[in-house]
């Protein structure tokens, strides 16, 4: 049965209002708005010209498919709901609503309000989100799920899913249905514990990838699982080691092609139990690994719901973290194709300490911006769980709060009011802005382009500037500029006072002055000078004191390789016949 309710009263959408912002005095349209609804969750989008689609769930007695109609400013048009008398209608899992021709499939389950009959449930919309034609197949008295689908070019779907086999444990669930829907043939998968299938795309060679989740190849723990199979359902390759094997990681939360013939996986990786951080995977078309990296701080309920790939190849998130307190946020974050943190931001939807505001899909706005939506969860609203739409400019900007800490800075973290002559100085320096790459430059020598954010999504990104004051018993002043990707700069004038420490400082002046190293930091090459004949040795040594390098002065140069080591603080020790002198470098 399709229902369709008009939006609810003026006056508590305008309640409403104190919480969600609509910003259109540019080109971009932006705002940050609840829709009410009973105990909503929505985890698909779908953007258009006139407006947007949210398609989740809601209900719970019993629960139904719910889709809301939102045009370009953010209003509630009107919603659908698909409901069964005395049974549960569920949506599969979030961002699994699949595009075919000017048509959409998804797939979920039914279970019955009042028994044990339970079904995967696929569904076919037009346009305007008019069921077309549903069908539901295996219908069965243990658990049973749909979960995603994928249509290939013949027409035929590919649903995967879970089935319960006995109170506890649960196989995967693979079907095949021709362009109709009709049931050709099902398959499970797994070993003796609780595997399920979670998403689904295809491979590069004509074949399947599931992604989904496993507890058949660790005594107590669970991890993501990827397998590939033939178009017949038959296993050619599985990979249930992503992960920490120690502790439960949960789910392949997203699964993308991308330009490159590649695919993304997204989803948590457990530090321990409960201590979730955001989990990035790409592999290659072979499914070998090409790099997998975690971000952002670790709290119980940090995750990555959804990964999409933008027009210019770079890579957009959306999910969840904790960064104090218990207010849960949604974020976005914008990565490059090599998963380097171009910019973050966070959302709360209620401005409230204990909003509850989850993310769970995006997508592209013609404008250049983004749409995400999920649900917030706050009692000092009514209802307290809304459905959450958010619109934002190409920076992740909503009107509201998002974009509150992106104003350009430098500054210096440890400045000392003086240092020693003869000695180097390290001075920490911590920019930020709108936007990365950035340019990092001082009149001490230093520069670094190509600066992207910490993997731990901090706002602040640090730069070790080192340097020996040249002149002793003077004020030693520098500049350090910061210059963003539009050029837009920042710029900071620091001093300290350059003071003899002891005799002996100063005796050896003339010595320390003799060599030079350079550059500092360094990335690949140390290279050494003198401006004198001098016999020399030249040691490289880290900071436990053990030789990582060595080699001679010859021609009044040399040269150290450091390409191989680690980042960090490392000593060069120049040995000469009438003594040694000693000269810390940065690798970065």
């Amino acid at each position: 049965m399709l229902i369709i309710i008009n939006p609810i009263m003026k006056l508590i959408i305008f309640s409403l209002l104190l919480f969600a912002y609509v910003n259109s005095g540019a080109q971009v349209i932006t705002f940050n708005r609840m829709y009410p609804d009973t105990v909503p969750s929505m985890i698909n989008i779908v953007v258009s010209d006139t407006g947007y689609v949210i398609l989740g769930a809601g209900g719970s007695s019993p629960w139904y498919i719910l889709t809301a109609f939102i045009d370009t400013n953010g209003n509630l048009i009107y919603r659908k709901k698909i409901t069964k008398s005395n049974v549960h209608v569920y949506p599969g899992m979030g961002n699994t609503l699949m595009k075919t021709g000017s048509n959409y499939l998804l797939a979920g389950s039914l279970s019955g309000q009042t028994n044990n009959n339970r079904s995967v449930y696929l569904l076919k919309f037009d346009y305007k989100f008019d069921t077309l034609w549903s069908k539901t197949y295996n219908f069965d008295t243990l658990f049973i799920s749909g979960q995603a689908c994928w249509q290939d070019l013949d027409g035929n779907i590919y649903i995967t899913g879970q089935k319960g086999m006995n109170g506890t444990l649960s196989n995967g669930l693979l079907l095949k249905t021709d362009s109709s829907g009709t049931l050709i043939w099902y398959k499970t998968f797994g070993g003796s514990g609780i595997d399920y299938g979670s998403k689904i795309v295809p491979t590069y060679d004509g074949n399947l990838l599931i992604g989904g989740y496993t507890t058949s190849y660790f005594q107590t723990d669970g991890n993501w699982l990827l397998m590939k199979t033939d178009t017949a359902g038959t296993q050619l390759w599985l990979n249930p080691y992503l992960g920490n094997n120690d502790y439960d990681d949960g789910w392949v939360r997203s699964l993308i092609n991308t330009s490159d013939s590649c695919y993304i996986a997204t989803g948590n990786f457990a530090v321990e139990n409960w201590d979730l951080r955001v989990s990035l995977v790409k592999l290659d078309k072979n499914l070998n690994v090409i790099y997998s990296k975690l971000y952002l701080n670790n709290s119980a309920y940090t995750s990555a719901n959804s990964i999409l790939e933008l027009n210019n190849k770079n890579y957009l998130v959306t999910g969840i973290e904790i960064l104090s307190g218990v207010t849960i946020l949604g974020f976005l974050m914008e990565l490059t194709p090599n998963g380097d943190i171009i910019w973050k931001r966070n959302f709360n939807a209620t401005e409230n300490v204990n909003s509850r505001s989850r993310a769970y899909a995006v997508a592209p706005t013609p404008d250049n911006g983004f749409a995400f939506t999920g649900h917030v969860y706050d009692t000092q609203i009514t209802p307290a769980q809304q459905m959450w739409l958010v619109k934002t400019d190409s920076l992740g900007c909503d009107g509201v709060h998002s974009c509150d800490d992106t104003t350009m800075f430098v500054t210096s973290l440890n400045l000392p009011d003086s240092v020693c002559f003869g000695d180097s100085v390290h001075l920490t320096f911590g920019f930020g802005g709108r936007s990365a790459p950035y340019t990092l430059h001082s009149t001490t020598g230093f520069t670094e382009d190509s600066i992207y954010y910490f993997d731990s999504g901090n706002d602040t990104i640090t730069r070790v500037i080192s340097f020996l004051p040249q002149q002793a018993n003077t004020t030693f002043s520098f500049i350090v500029t910061v210059t963003d990707p539009w050029g837009a700069t920042k710029t900071g004038l620091y001093s300290m006072f350059v003071k003899n420490c002891s005799t002996s400082v100063a005796m050896q002046n003339s010595d320390l002055l003799a060599f030079q190293v350079y550059p500092n930091p360094v990335k690949d090459k140390i290279h050494i000078s003198s401006t004198a004949q001098t016999e020399a040795t030249v040691l490289l040594l880290n900071m436990q004191g053990s030789v990582v390098g060595e080699t001679s002065l010859i021609n009044q140069t040399a040269t150290l390789n450091t390409q191989s080591l680690a980042s960090g603080v490392y000593t060069v020790k120049i040995v000469y016949a009438t003594g040694f002198v000693i000269k810390r470098v940065v690798k970065m």
